[in-house]
């Protein structure tokens, strides 16, 4: 690819400005950054700027989440900012984990249904010993 064609003016307390924005040559908004002497593709030095929601946004944070298969917060977050920079991306894989069917089946609280009344044998009073249940197991021999 060819080098930027520079930075965005960027007001100094907006909260873009410590990512360093700026237009490539195909008019992509890319977020500026120290890694441009690693190894790494271009693509990851600087990754797209993407805005905080919008229909084209929720499926490339859906696409993450399920490339990952339904992983957590952070994991989604880390997949995703491989290749985009989404402004308030936590939020935005927070909306996307909130609205997925198979992780709110996985996050569900376990049933638990209501105990049924007490016998009244078990709420009479009796004398000690009146009543005596007993838990056996073991071999039964039964002969014919």
């Amino acid at each position: 690819m060819k080098s930027a064609s520079g930075p965005i003016p960027v007001r100094p307390g907006d909260s873009l400005s410590a990512l360093s924005p700026f237009v490539n040559t195909e008019g992509f908004l890319r977020v500026g950054g120290r890694l441009s002497r690693t190894a790494l593709p271009w693509c990851h030095h600087h990754s797209l700027l993407l805005p905080r929601n919008g229909p084209v946004v929720e499926l490339i944070v859906r696409r993450a989440h399920e490339s990952e298969f339904h992983t957590g917060l952070n994991q989604t977050l880390t997949a995703l900012r491989r290749r985009f920079w989404v402004v308030r991306g936590r939020q935005a894989v927070k909306r996307c984990t909130g609205a997925c069917i198979i992780c709110q089946k996985h996050d569900a609280p376990p049933f638990c249904p209501l105990m049924c009344d007490l016998p009244p044998e078990r709420v009479t009073q009796s004398l000690p010993f009146n009543r005596v249940g007993l838990d056996f197991a073991g071999p039964l021999h039964v002969k014919d």
